[in-house]
C-alpha cells in the first residue's frame, strides 16, 4: 500500500511567520474532526494559494472530488487561510498534480 500524504494549502497574501502557523492550525482542526487511525503518517505535501477566495474554490473542489479536508479560520483576522487534507493514497494523488508547490 502506498504510504499517504497530507495536503495543505496557505495563503501567500500572509507573512511566512503566519504561513506556518495557519497551516499547523489547519492541521490541528482536521485531527480534531476526524480521527486518524492506523495512519502514521508525516509525509506532507504544501500548495501556495493567492487568496481566500482561491481556498474557497479549493475547498469545493475537494467537495466535488470527495476529500475530508478542513478549513482554517482565523478569528485574529476575520479570514479563512488554510486548508488540510485527509491522508491521501494511490490513485488519487494524481488529483493534486497540478497545484502550484509552496516555494
Amino acid at each position: 500500500m502506498s504510504n499517504p500524504y497530507m495536503y495543505l494549502f496557505i495563503r501567500e497574501d500572509l507573512s511566512i511567520p503566519q504561513q506556518i502557523i495557519q497551516t499547523a492550525h489547519a492541521v490541528d482542526e482536521l485531527n480534531k474532526k476526524i480521527k486518524i487511525h492506523g495512519t502514521n503518517t508525516n509525509f506532507m505535501v504544501l500548495f501556495s494559494i493567492d487568496s481566500e477566495k482561491a481556498l474557497f474554490t479549493i475547498s469545493e473542489w475537494l467537495k466535488d472530488n470527495d476529500i475530508v479536508h478542513e478549513m482554517f479560520f482565523e478569528p485574529d483576522i476575520q479570514a479563512y487561510t488554510a486548508i488540510a487534507t485527509q491522508p491521501i493514497r494511490g490513485e488519487t494523488r494524481e488529483l493534486f498534480k497540478n497545484f502550484k508547490l509552496k516555494r
